[in-house]
């Protein structure tokens, strides 16, 4: 008996030294193969997440305490498509030829841009998505895709596709693959708030693949199967369990649409929410005088209705910050209750930050530090957690680094630069020598207090100090170690040579070659635009030499000379605004044409001989009709 009673001890023993080694085995694992979650939110400044603030939002302040926060991270460019495709491509704008939103709105230039240009490039096939499933892992996309020219279709990196579509709050449009794996459109009820449609979902689909890997433990991927083109690696954990990686992308903080406040606000549960809240009185926000800045950037004072606004606006965009608090504490619940918050990543960002009254400007697209700066929290394996880096970072980094983490293929065109070494020891890493300067660039033109303003611009962001070309020669230089609040443009104090050196560092910032762009606009859209040119806008990697075109009255056929019409085309040449700028503006007057409708056609040339597509445009103009 007692020699019974022995042997059951040690097979005990055993049976329990198996098993926590079996434990220990898929703990390790399962590191090398974490879940990752990359949460990126819409038009979140880096004011959004103040130490103030964040004492308001328990769980986002859970997760900082958990996390490295980066506080130099930058996006490359301030507005939603070209943000989210740079992101998902880990490429500068420049580089994916997402540069605006809407193609034909009338701010964008006559630029290409949204979801229909990233199809048109066919950027689908070959972004984070797709290497993701091809480093075996399992798929989900909850939440804001892209921007503008959805064509409804599951675009074949998401294994779970479930897009909120357009600007609703409320009774949100939607198309998914839950019920139909090639898609299908739903709405939801007037009385459903869209975070908290995006918190079902995520937690029911991290339960549902938790659920399944415990149930069948198999490295065959739901990838393989349903795009076995990918050629899925398997990322599986020893005992045959797959990652998942979830992209979840909340509307929130953006405005809603028909832009009123009070509508992106969950008004049962956030309408009493701390109304005290108002807009931070730092050093920029209404500043007086705005002498330092170009003169296309002189606004008056807001009035006091003006500020009433704002400050609605500031309220309403924390209260649905609130709701993302809420949907990360139910997440971070569901990683806990299913048992892999240890071996789960979590990546939390934003595609752009905010103005709101700082420098007298409103909105994004701006290359200021509230416009560009947007926080980064890490968690995850390896992490310690209440740590911060001042290491500059570009969002096009996420990229890269997420794809590392996964034991992804790094495409070789990258322009993004993983951070993995800063994960593990950023203080070992020198913050000023980290990383070679981040382009920030933007073409859209922006409206502001009800006036059109010069919009596109490209610049050098430094580890500490930007440097900015607007596209019509006016520049801005910022040393943040002095003026961390941009009050004092600070281009005109500098020596001659260290002016010539911000300009070569930016002409040379784009490692890669391209053909000049030319574009027509039909009207004048900004402030220095005029009725009586035929104008438009160019771009080129290094700088442009010549703007030529043809003008062609459509009715007669006949071409303008210069000085008469003439039956043979004559090559015209633009009035350009800098001959060593990567951006400009171009211009051609046409008051001795004495016509009020015109077809122009304009190609550009650089500095190497190159020449862009040319481009064609049907003008109307708003002149007195004359008789030729």
């Amino acid at each position: 008996m007692r020699k019974s009673i022995f042997h059951l001890c040690g097979a005990l023993l055993l049976i329990h030294v198996w098993l926590s080694s079996t434990a220990a085995q898929n703990t390790s694992s399962t590191a090398n193969t974490p879940n990752i979650i990359l949460i990126n939110l819409d038009d979140a400044d880096y004011q959004m997440f103040s130490p103030e603030m964040l004492k308001l939002y328990p769980h986002i302040k859970g997760l900082v305490d958990q996390s490295l926060s980066f506080t130099n991270l930058h996006v490359t460019t301030p507005f939603c498509a070209p943000s989210r495709a740079a992101l998902f491509r880990g490429q500068y704008a420049h580089r994916t030829g997402v540069r605006v939103n809407i193609p034909d709105y009338p701010l964008s230039l006559s630029f290409r841009g949204g979801y229909s240009e990233f199809l048109r490039q066919e950027h689908e096939q070959e972004e984070l998505g797709v290497w993701m499933r091809r480093a075996g892992y399992h798929t989900m996309m909850i939440g804001k895709y892209h921007h503008n020219g959805f064509d409804f279709k599951i675009p074949p990196g998401w294994d779970d596709f479930y897009m909120s579509n357009g600007g609703r709050y409320m009774g949100t449009y939607r198309f998914t693959n839950r019920d139909n794996r090639n898609g299908g459109h739903s709405q939801n009820p007037d009385d459903v708030y869209r975070t908290d449609q995006e918190m079902i979902d995520a937690t029911r689909l991290i339960k549902l693949h938790t659920e399944k890997q415990n149930r069948q433990p198999t490295a065959d991927s739901v990838s393989s199967r349903r795009n076995p083109e990918l050629k899925t690696k398997s990322s599986a954990t020893s005992n045959g369990s797959q990652p998942f990686f979830l992209y979840l992308a909340p509307l929130a903080p953006h405005r809603p649409v028909g832009n009123d406040f009070t509508n992106m606000v969950h008004k049962a549960r956030y309408d009493d929410w701390h109304p005290e809240l108002r807009i931070p009185r730092t050093p920029d926000f209404d500043t007086a005088p705005l002498s330092d800045k170009p003169p296309h950037r002189q606004t008056p004072p807001y009035t006091e209705a003006e500020l009433d606004l704002l400050h609605l606006e500031y309220l309403s965009r924390a209260r649905a910050v609130k709701s993302v608090d809420d949907l990360l504490g139910e997440i971070l619940e569901t990683l806990k209750s299913c048992g892999i918050r240890e071996s789960t990543y979590i990546f939390f960002t934003s595609d752009n930050g905010y103005q709101l009254g700082q420098h007298r400007l409103h909105g994004k697209l701006y290359p200021y530090r509230i416009c560009t700066n947007v926080p980064l929290y890490v968690s995850g394996p390896g992490i310690t957690g209440g740590t911060t880096a001042g290491h500059l970072l570009g969002h096009i980094d996420l990229c890269p680094t997420i794809l590392e983490l996964a034991g992804a293929k790094l495409p070789e065109f990258l322009d993004g630069k993983s951070f993995i070494p800063l994960l593990k020891n950023p203080k070992a890493i020198n913050e000023t020598t980290w990383r070679e300067p981040v382009v920030i660039e933007n073409w859209q033109a922006k409206r502001n207090r009800g006036k059109n303003f010069l919009g596109a611009y490209s610049g050098l962001r430094y580890h500490n100090k930007i440097y900015v070309e607007w596209i019509n020669g006016d520049k801005e230089f910022y040393d943040f170690s002095k003026d961390p609040y941009e009050l004092n443009n600070a281009f005109d104090d500098l020596s001659s040579p260290e002016q010539q050196l911000l300009k070569r560092d930016l002409l040379s910032s784009r490692h890669v070659s391209m053909n000049p762009i030319v574009t027509i606009i039909p009207e004048p859209v900004e402030l220095d635009d005029r009725a009586d040119w035929v104008q438009g806008r160019a771009e080129d990697d290094h700088s442009i030499a010549e703007i030529l075109l043809h003008l062609q009255d459509p009715k007669t056929k006949e071409f303008w000379t210069g000085s008469q019409w003439s039956k043979v085309p004559t090559d015209l040449r633009a009035n350009v605004s800098s001959n060593d700028q990567q951006l400009v503006t171009w211009h051609f007057p046409i008051d001795q044409l004495y016509a009020t409708r015109l077809s122009a056609t304009a190609w550009a040339v650089d500095r190497d001989g190159n020449e862009s597509a040319k481009v064609q445009q049907e003008i109307n103009f708003k002149l007195p009709s004359k008789t030729k």
